[in-house]
């Protein structure tokens, strides 16, 4: 019988690792020790982060529930420079927008 990388309990459906610790939605044990978080964007892409230990898994993951909270975009592989330049100007208009507020109060 194969070795299953997240166990589950019969009742709860509540997984662990190897060492009994429970993992958190998203998150997998690898086969080689390691561990996965995996998230799905607003547009159907997976993601995927790998680290080492649990602990530094649930750094990367607290990182990317931040980063995508602020609109930052995971998939920079996908950005062409009319999209990079289309962020800029948005945000550049919301500045001036900003400073036209500051300036007539």
């Amino acid at each position: 019988m194969a070795k299953r990388t997240a166990k589950k309990t019969a009742n709860s459906g509540v997984r662990f690792d190897d060492k009994r610790t429970r993992l958190k939605t998203g998150e997998i044990q690898r086969k080689n020790g390691t561990y996965e978080y995996r998230w799905t964007t607003r547009d159907g892409k997976r993601h995927s982060v790998y680290a080492p230990t649990l602990d530094k898994l649930r750094e990367y993951e607290e990182q990317v529930i931040v980063d995508r909270h602020d609109g930052i975009k995971t998939d920079v592989k996908a950005l062409s420079v009319n999209d990079v330049f289309d962020l800029w100007c948005n945000l550049k208009h919301q500045g001036q927008h900003h400073e036209k507020l500051h300036l007539h109060v």
